[in-house]
Formats: structure tokens, C-alpha cells, sequence
């Protein structure tokens, strides 16, 4: 039937109803996506708010959030650590998928989807805060590697060879489950066609390998367990090469290391034969010295005589006067040095008698710097003494530790910096109570010299008279005395340090 209604009448009712229809499709879909809006627009927009109001209040605090944060995480094993990566790596692609999917304009009506992207950056953000702070401390708090060094440090009580057959062992014990899995693997794949002639001669031949493979194995395994026990013995002698107690176990003839032994055996034999010669060029050397020292002596006292004798004739010249002394003092300094050289050979031949007793170290150096009195004050040099007032008892021979502190009291006079101080001071650390000694040189140090050597000198170019004794001297005799003598230099700075343990003995006079 014809409507009633005019043509302009129908085309705002059904635009009306088109109008309805599609508010009520936006509303429908409102009412189906209002969970997934409220996830991904509402609840992000105030969270992100939140977050962002939170941060510029807070954002002083942040290293040290982080810094607690990373505690809290760095309680937690890294082998822990590592095992939670692969489901996160799975929860992070999951986040990117849902991502995607809401960019591409769809949708999901279950509020679980929308909450994989928060927890998959938070669960970054701890990972990388995580590395930031405790990436230098996971192998101490890793039990694998805790376990590890446990593993090592009981395998290196084993020698060599025995670590070696050990890991060949592993090794081989590593590589059974393979072939177990290739056999399993062999008869599930031909295990149906069993009845078949070349079916069953390809697993014979398979099977053959295998067994082939393993007897190599083990073959192998001997070989290297033989190798290994000979490298034992080879690094034996190699740690007793240069002692009274080396091994000199011949090695098979058919050995790896049996080249590698007769060239030990080589190498061995030229260094006795160089320390022999060495130590034998060495006790001539200072045969030499004892005796021409000692036939110096004599002739020297008779010149010391006669030149006092000299000296003493009234009717002499002036001038002639003049002569005898300088004679005198230049026989006087011979004289000196040929009894430094003659000291110093008994200390190197072990001839150096000593009386070692309790002394007073504190007193010995306060009397050492009094008999010196004379030449410090004449000097252009102030010295500095911290000494302790009780008593620093040592077993030590007085007289030649009065020697070595006179010859270091004599070097500082000679070549410390004029107008400069030198400082003496004795220390108790423990059971030790240690000298030293210390002034400003007045020339160039040298570097890397041992200036305790025999006629080494601090400078090359002194012509003063000095022999190059006085230090090693003074290190003679304090090891002779059972001390330790030292020297060492910084830039211009000489320092000597004398060390002795301390005794609980008493000198005699202070027992009565």
C-alpha cells in the first residue's frame, strides 16, 4: 500500500533511524570496548600522570630508589636471573604483539592482554637496573661459580698429568650419552624396517663405527695417561733443577717428552757448570783481596810509624812539614780502606767473627752519635733524633753494629746536602724495632742501582777518596748480626733502615 507520508517526510525518518542506528553502534561498541578504553586510555593517561607528578617531586631520590631497588635484586642468584630471561624475553613479545594489534585498530575485551605491556617494562627496567649496579658482584654471589672454584681448587691438589687424565676422562664420559642417543636414535628410524638386508647391514656398519670410535677413545685416553705421567716427571726435575735433590728419572724411550727431557738434561748441566765456575771465579776473586789485604797490612803500619817519626823531627822545613802530613793523611785513608776491604772478604768467606748478646739499640745510637759529636758539629749539617727514652733490647754483636752506624753517620756527613737536616729514628712495629736513617743527598741519586754492592758509589764522579765500602759494609755486618739491611732512594731522598727482632733477654750488667 502507498505510505501517507510525503517523499520529504519519509527521507527524515529514515534518516533519523540511520542517525539511531549508528549512536547506538557507537554506544554498543563503547559498552564492548569500555574495559580495553579504560586500560589502554584511562588508566595509562593517570598512571602516567601519577608517575610524572610523582617523578618531579621525587626525581632527587631516584639514584637512590634505584640504588635500593638493585639491592633488593642483587639478592637473587644470577643462575635465578638468567632462568626468569627466557619468560620475559616471551613476555616482552607478547607485549610488542599486543601493541601492534591496538595500532592496527583492534581490540581485546579481556583486561589481561593490556597489562603485558606495563609488566614487560617494569620487568626491563629491572633487568637493566639490575646490570647497572650489580653486574660487577654476580660471579661473587653466583653458587655455579662458587662451585667451580671449589671444583678447581681441589683438582689443583692433583698434579699435572693426573688433571690431564681427569678431563680426558670427563670428556669421554661427556660423549656416551651421544652415542647412546645415536644408537637409540638409529633403531627407532630403521627399527620397522628391521627384516631388510641393507637396512640391517647399515646398522651393523653404523653399530661397527661406533664401537671402532670408542675402543679409539680409550686408546687415546691410555696414550695421554701415559703422556700425562711423564709430564709429571718432567716438571719434577724442572722444580728441582738447581737443588741437591733432583730427580734425574729417565723417561721411555718412545715418549713425547723424551726430547724435551735430554734438552733439560743439557740445559741442567751447562748451569752447574756455570755456578761452578761462577762461585769458584768468585772465591778466587776474594781469596785475592784477603791476602793482598793482608799483606798490606804490615807494610802499612811500618809507614804510618815512620811518618809519626817524621813528623816528630824539629829541625824540618816547613814545607817538608807540609809534605808529611799530606803523606800521613793519604796512609792514614789506606790504611782505613785496606781494613774495610779485609772486613768485608771474612763476611763474604763466613771467616767474620761475632759476639752476639743483648744489647740496647736506643743506647747504642745515642752513644754512636756522642763519639761523632766533634765531626757533626764541625759540619754545616743538623741532625734529628726521635729516639725512645725505655730501653729497645736486640741480639745483636755491639761493636760491629756501632760499625755500621758510624759508616752511615760518616756517608751523610760526606755527601748530604750542605745546610740540610738527617734524621735518625728508631720505630718498634710488633717484634721488630727498625733504625733508619735519612738525609737529602747533595748529588744525583742513580736509579735502579743496589748502592749496598761492593765499591758501588752514588756518584761516579767523586773524587774524594771514597771506596764504595761503607754501605756494603754496613750491610755485611748487620747480617751478620741477624738484622736486615736496607736502602732505598726517592728522587733525592737517602733513606737506610737496620731491622732486628726484639729479645726478651737482658744485658748482664742490667741482670745484676
Amino acid at each position: 500500500p502507498q505510505s501517507s507520508q510525503s517523499p520529504a517526510a519519509e527521507v527524515a525518518v529514515v534518516s533519523r533511524n540511520q542517525y539511531s542506528s549508528g549512536l547506538y553502534n557507537v554506544t554498543r561498541s563503547l559498552e564492548r570496548y569500555r574495559v580495553a578504553l579504560v586500560a589502554v586510555v584511562v588508566l595509562p593517561l593517570s598512571a602516567g600522570a601519577v608517575l610524572f607528578l610523582w617523578y618531579i617531586l621525587w626525581r632527587k631520590h631516584k639514584a637512590a630508589a634505584d640504588r635500593a631497588i638493585a639491592r633488593l635484586t642483587g639478592c637473587l642468584w644470577p643462575e635465578i636471573k638468567i632462568v626468569l630471561f627466557f619468560p620475559y624475553c616471551a613476555l616482552a613479545f607478547f607485549a610488542l604483539y599486543v601493541t601492534a594489534w591496538l595500532i592496527l585498530g583492534r581490540g581485546f575485551s579481556d583486561l589481561v592482554p593490556y597489562l603485558l605491556v606495563p609488566a614487560a617494562l617494569w620487568l626491563g627496567y629491572l633487568y637493566v637496573n639490575d646490570l647497572r649496579y650489580n653486574f660487577g658482584t654476580m660471579k661473587a654471589k653466583s653458587p655455579l661459580v662458587a662451585l667451580s672454584r671449589a671444583v678447581r681448587a681441589r683438582e689443583l691438589r692433583y698434579p699435572v698429568g693426573q688433571r690431564l687424565c681427569r678431563r680426558g676422562a670427563l670428556q669421554f664420559l661427556l660423549c656416551v650419552p651421544f652415542f647412546l642417543f645415536c644408537a637409540l636414535a638409529a633403531l627407532l628410524l630403521f627399527g620397522f624396517w628391521i627384516n631388510s638386508l641393507p637396512i640391517l647391514l647399515l646398522m651393523l656398519v653404523v653399530v661397527g663405527a661406533g664401537v671402532a670410535l670408542i675402543v679409539l677413545q680409550l686408546r687415546l685416553m691410555a696414550q695421554n695417561r701415559q703422556a700425562a705421567a711423564d709430564l709429571d716427571l718432567l716438571l719434577d726435575r724442572v722444580l728441582a733443577v738447581g737443588t741437591d735433590q733432583a730427580s734425574h728419572t729417565p723417561l721411555p724411550a718412545d715418549s713425547d717428552l723424551r726430547a724435551a727431557a735430554d734438552s733439560l738434561d743439557q740445559m741442567e748441566t751447562r748451569l752447574r757448570q756455570a755456578v761452578e765456575e761462577q762461585v769458584k771465579s768468585e772465591k778466587l776473586k776474594l781469596e785475592l783481596i784477603t791476602n793482598v789485604s793482608h799483606d798490606l797490612k804490615t807494610p802499612l803500619t811500618s809507614m804510618v810509624s815512620y811518618l809519626e817519626l817524621l813528623r816528630q823531627e824539629e829541625e824540618l822545613p816547613d814545607h817538608v812539614k807540609d809534605y808529611l802530613q799530606v803523606l800521613d793523611q793519604k796512609t792514614r785513608r789506606l790504611q782505613a780502606m785496606v781494613l774495610d776491604v779485609f772486613d768485608v772478604s771474612k763476611a763474604a768467606t763466613g771467616n767474620l767473627k761475632t759476639d752476639v748478646k743483648p744489647i740496647d739499640f736506643t743506647k747504642l745510637l745515642r752513644q754512636t752519635l756522642a763519639d761523632q759529636d766533634e765531626a757533626i758539629s764541625a759540619s754545616r749539617l743538623t741532625f734529628r733524633m726521635d729516639l725512645p727514652r725505655e730501653p729497645v733490647y736486640i741480639l745483636a754483636d755491639g761493636d760491629r753494629l756501632y760499625r755500621v752506624f758510624q759508616n752511615l753517620v760518616q756517608n751523610a756527613l760526606k755527601y748530604a746536602l750542605e745546610g740540610s737536616r738527617v734524621y735518625l729514628s728508631l720505630t718498634v712495629s710488633g717484634n721488630t724495632a727498625t733504625a733508619a736513617l735519612s738525609n737529602t743527598s747533595r748529588e744525583e741519586l742513580p736509579q735502579e742501582v743496589d748502592l749496598t754492592e761492593r765499591f758501588v758509589r752514588g756518584d761516579q764522579s767523586r773524587t774524594d777518596g771514597g771506596s764504595g765500602l761503607g754501605l756494603s759494609i754496613a750491610r755485611t755486618f748487620t747480617e751478620a748480626c741477624g738484622g736486615a739491611f736496607t736502602v732505598s732512594t726517592q728522587a733525592d731522598l737517602f733513606t737506610a733502615q737496620v731491622s732486628f727482632p726484639l729479645t726478651a733477654r737482658r744485658p748482664e750488667e742490667d741482670t745484676e
